[in-house]
């Protein structure tokens, strides 16, 4: 936080940055709950490091992953770890020798390592730039075949984040309680129409039946054997799930 603060410090008003950081998620949630470097938030983008990114949840990774989040480009956010491996050869040596020796070498290879990057600066400048455009050329192609076009696709991806970032729906501690209610319940409304498709079959095969409520439970008939189809769908997929058969 401290060094993020200093950096803003000395950075004109107009500038945004993208923080790119192990535990990038964790971060902004602490500065938004906290008041971290509330005066700087807002200029602000958080991301986690590519490497690190695939170790986070997937709702983590739609929001935080440099790759989906506007801003970071094809940037990794491992540039501390290649400054690092820079000056692991210096590793041995600095065990043994002496606290100033150490200091004193440290510094004089960060500032070899930033005269080094800054003579390279124009050709690292180009090689970078060569292959952003050749990842585009392929990403524009990947484009153009897939049929859909960016203003769709865009609009599919908004709606995959809203949907897999919802919140989960709240457990309830009677949930197989009422399951096996409602079951019952599906039950006895099943025996109900039972009890009245016998009794149309029955007025139905009686001859002394008059044709008006002949023709009425015909049609009551029907109905009821409809009815009867789809609630014996439904109760054999609610047993399905609860894990419970017609078996005694």
């Amino acid at each position: 936080m401290v060094l993020v603060e200093t950096l803003f410090q000395h950075l004109p008003p107009p500038y945004h940055v993208g923080l790119l950081y192990d535990i990038g998620c964790q971060t902004e949630r602490s500065c938004v709950k906290w008041g971290f470097l509330d005066r700087y938030i807002n200029r602000l983008t958080f991301g986690i490091s590519v490497f690190h990114a695939f170790g986070h949840q997937w709702v983590c990774q739609i929001i935080y992953h440099p790759r989906k989040r506007t801003g970071f480009g094809l940037s990794d956010g491992e540039g501390c770890e290649r400054f690092w491996h820079s000056i692991s050869k210096l590793i041995a040596y600095l065990r043994v020798c002496g606290y100033h020796q150490r200091i004193y070498t440290l510094d004089h290879q960060v500032d070899h390592a930033q005269r080094e990057t800054l003579e390279n600066l124009s050709a690292w400048l180009l090689r970078r730039s060569r292959h952003a455009l050749t990842k585009r050329k392929a990403a524009e192609s990947i484009l153009r075949d897939c049929g859909k076009s960016e203003t769709d696709l865009q609009a599919e991806w908004k709606d995959q984040v809203e949907t897999q970032t919802k919140p989960l729906p709240r457990q309830s501690q009677n949930a197989g309680k009422d399951a096996v209610k409602e079951l019952l319940q599906m039950r006895e409304t099943r025996d109900g129409l039972k009890k009245r498709e016998r009794e149309y079959d029955a007025l139905i095969e009686d001859e002394a039946t008059p044709m008006d409520e002949y023709i009425e439970a015909k049609a009551d008939l029907e109905s009821v054997r409809v009815c009867l189809q789809d609630l014996n769908t439904r109760i054999w997929n609610k047993q399905s799930v609860l894990g419970v058969t017609d078996r005694v």
